[in-house]
């Protein structure tokens, strides 16, 4: 085993007790921020890092425009590839 599967299995050990350390803050500290910390780590080991997500559209909805330009290094290229395309479909690139 090598030395880091070592640690994370001695570390995985403490799981379960650093949850009810984590635990004890949410039920019994005083200072609001130590419990917001603790039930976020709670809630983010149950259920994942909560996510951000927002959909762009141009005036009245319509597609996105996007310009793609070449970047390289050395003489110039061809023309830059013009995309147009909705949030959709460049999220689904």
């Amino acid at each position: 085993m090598s030395g880091i599967s070592e640690c994370q299995a001695l570390a995985r050990e403490y799981s379960v007790v650093a949850i009810k350390a984590l635990d004890a803050l949410v039920r019994h500290s005083d200072d609001d921020k130590v419990v917001i910390m603790a039930a976020k780590e709670i809630l983010d080991r149950a259920w994942g890092k909560a996510t951000e997500s927002r959909e762009v559209s141009g005036p009245g909805g319509s597609p996105v425009g996007v310009t793609v330009h070449q970047v390289a290094f050395g003489p110039p290229g061809p023309e830059p590839v013009v995309v147009v395309a909705s949030a959709k479909e460049l999220y689904d690139l």
